[in-house]
């Protein structure tokens, strides 16, 4: 059964620039998008600000990665992949 995320987080989801998008060495596999938002301030470039949040997830969990992949969600393009804990 998918999952189906609430109003706020569909409208969190639609928001984001980017998402990563991870393969795990148990099998699992999931997708996380960006938070455009910061609490206190107003980033200077929003969209640097998800990746960074992302690829900093990644990095906590890299032991249990096969592979993450980041895509920016306007062009579709790969932005960076990590494999064997390294992003190229």
């Amino acid at each position: 059964m998918p999952f189906t995320p609430s109003a706020a987080g569909q409208k969190l989801k639609e928001a984001a620039s980017v998402k990563l998008l991870v393969y795990f060495k148990d099998g699992n596999a999931r997708t996380w998008y960006g938070r455009p938002n910061a609490s206190s301030y107003t980033p200077a470039d929003p969209r640097e600000l998800e990746i960074k949040r992302l690829k900093r997830y990644a990095d906590s969990v890299q032991a249990r990665i096969n592979v993450a992949m980041l895509y920016d969600l306007r062009t579709g393009q790969e932005i960076a992949r990590m494999k064997n804990g390294a992003w190229s």
